[in-house]
């Protein structure tokens, strides 16, 4: 059995996406509460919803981290959104395949939303084919939802929403195959294939045991994901915003198993530089990114 866990999603969106209405007013997206939310399996345990005005959530403990099931994105976050924003949409490619990093490392399964493994520009609307009076109401049901948000308080602004029962909408909602040929969705495909090929490969990324991995803020804009198998470590630096640097401390023998900045990863390369030492990794960031490393270790 597997429960969905939307709170990872949450919190990577209020951090990147600079969301903060609705359910997103109950998450800080701060580094520290996403590597509770990673370390947990979610993030509320009991303590009290701002958003709902009640206490929410239950000690995750006794689940197996592969018994949630967590995301960057999903049919529900998109499609109800007023004109189906993918994350990708909303951050730049750099920052998305940083958050794309992070989701693929976890101990948690991940979910895949259709297009997402090569960033689709095509939006995923709420479409509906009711009858014509049902039909109606939805249609202006799904707009009037929307009259609390700030984007969406001039009656105007909300009349151009796209109408659910509109062919159109499901039209636009078809992903668009022949962008497999496009450099920025093809590097996007290929980062997506490479994390995917070392989740099943590593004894580390495979090893998704809650004594096996760690997670822990570095800085406002970086965590770090520590996986282990025995003495073997995988090390996953992931910075979410701007240019930076950032230390791995406990780190023996590193050496760089991917980064979101390899040439055939990212269209316009900014090498993410690692510099080893004894017992420590300086990562230096020109922008978001992510970096995996392997090496042995002592637990941290």
């Amino acid at each position: 059995d597997a429960v969905w866990a939307d709170d990872l999603h949450h919190q990577i969106r209020v951090h990147v996406a600079h969301e903060h209405e609705g359910y997103y007013e109950d998450f800080t997206g701060g580094m520290e509460d996403l590597a509770a939310t990673v370390r947990q399996g979610w993030f509320f345990t009991g303590q009290r919803s701002k958003h709902m005005k009640e206490s929410r959530g239950t000690d995750p403990a006794p689940l197996a981290p592969r018994q949630f099931v967590v995301c960057i994105q999903n049919h529900d976050q998109i499609g109800n959104r007023a004109e189906g924003e993918r994350l990708s949409h909303d951050v730049d490619l750099p920052t998305y395949r940083a958050a794309s990093a992070l989701l693929l490392v976890l101990p948690e399964t991940p979910l895949l939303f259709m297009g997402q493994e090569w960033a689709a520009s095509s939006p995923f609307l709420f479409f509906t084919d009711h009858n014509d009076e049902l039909g109606r109401q939805v249609t202006e049901g799904r707009r009037a939802e929307f009259a609390s948000f700030a984007a969406f308080g001039d009656p105007a602004r909300r009349a151009r929403i796209p109408d659910p029962q509109a062919e159109s909408s499901f039209e636009r909602s078809r992903v668009n195959w022949r962008e497999l040929d496009v450099i920025d969705h093809a590097s996007t495909l290929r980062l997506y294939q490479r994390l995917l090929g070392l989740r099943a490969t590593s004894a580390p990324l495979r090893n998704a045991g809650r004594d096996a991995f760690d997670a822990r803020a570095l800085d406002d804009e970086t965590v770090l994901i520590e996986r282990r198998d025995g003495a073997e470590r995988v090390w996953v630096v992931v910075r979410l915003g701007g240019a930076g640097i950032a230390n791995v401390p406990n780190a023996r023998r590193a050496q760089v198993m991917l980064t979101t900045e390899d040439p055939d990863l990212a269209p316009d390369p900014q090498p993410i530089d690692v510099a080893a030492r004894e017992d420590t990794v300086q990562v230096r960031f020109a922008r978001p990114g992510a970096v995996l490393l392997r090496g042995s270790g002592f637990a941290t």
